[in-house]
């Protein structure tokens, strides 16, 4: 299988990456991994320094997770959201 390739988009917080992302997603008929960090405020209200790791292994497990359902379906894109890698393109 040939590797996914990866684009990083990277900024502060409110300046459209997740929606860059979507639209690069739609763009290019492939699909697209939020942001885990969102998720862990939404559910945890404030980070803190110690959060930070936890925080970097839930973004990469939603990343692998997405992978591994691309290689079942056999498409080859993926974009990422707040990382925020765009894949495949």
């Amino acid at each position: 299988m040939k590797p996914i390739k990866r684009i990083v988009t990277i900024g502060p917080e409110s300046t459209g990456k997740s929606t860059l992302c979507n639209r690069l997603a739609n763009h290019y008929e492939t699909g697209w991994v939020k942001e885990y960090a969102r998720e862990f405020i939404a559910t945890h209200g404030e980070y803190s320094y110690e959060d930070l790791l936890t925080i970097a292994k839930g973004q990469i497990d939603l990343e692998d997770e997405a992978e591994k359902s691309l290689e079942v379906s056999g498409f080859g894109n993926r974009v990422s959201g707040t990382g925020n890698r765009v894949s495949g393109i």
